[in-house]
């Protein structure tokens, strides 16, 4: 009689179809609040993080896997990083550079919205602020950015209250004649 042939456990197989039904409720949901526009995709996006999981359980690991659906989020993670990788390359700007080079050429240009208006103006306090003497940009700043009361910036500074205020007076006037040259009144109260 010859020896009966080795059985191969079915312990692998049990354990992988318990994972998937045990944990594929948990992966799908994670994915779902990750990927809301892909709703169509989510159960094929699962499957692939299952695909993913069982590579990786088929690699040669010396060490078991004690959270296994901490595992599955981690592989789920990577499987989002790389849907959003992909839609990230797919958007291209397009433009029409004659009509670029036609509005460059008319200088016809809209109305200044809010916004760039706002950025036109943190432009020019930035570069009064720049043309200040440094003592007086340094009050300025702290007193009007800060909020800081003048006692507590002449502890900081080393000066007299007296020589804040003069400072600060003076500070406020230069930023005034250097923005009134090309601000109208309206811009000047924002």
């Amino acid at each position: 009689m010859s020896d009966p042939e080795p059985r191969i456990s079915a312990e692998p197989v049990s354990l992988t179809a318990e994972a998937l039904a045990k944990y594929h409720p948990a992966v799908e949901l994670y994915l779902l609040r990750r990927l809301r526009h892909h709703r169509g995709d989510i159960s094929d996006l699962t499957q692939e993080v299952f695909a993913r999981f069982f590579r990786e359980s088929g690699k040669h690991r010396s060490d078991p896997i004690r959270n296994p659906l901490a595992y599955l989020f981690r592989i789920a993670q990577f499987v989002v990083a790389d849907i959003i990788d992909a839609e990230a390359r797919k958007r291209i700007v397009t433009f029409d550079s004659e009509l670029v080079d036609d509005a460059a050429d008319a200088r016809t240009f809209a109305d200044v919205d809010s916004f760039s208006k706002r950025v036109g103006i943190h432009k020019d306090i930035t570069q009064a602020l720049d043309t200040l003497p440094q003592l007086h940009r340094q009050i300025l700043l702290m007193v009007e950015v800060n909020g800081m009361k003048t006692a507590e910036v002449a502890k900081i500074t080393g000066k007299a209250v007296a020589t804040v205020r003069q400072y600060l007076s003076q500070a406020r006037q230069l930023m005034y004649s250097q923005l009134s040259d090309y601000w109208d009144k309206e811009d000047r109260h924002l």
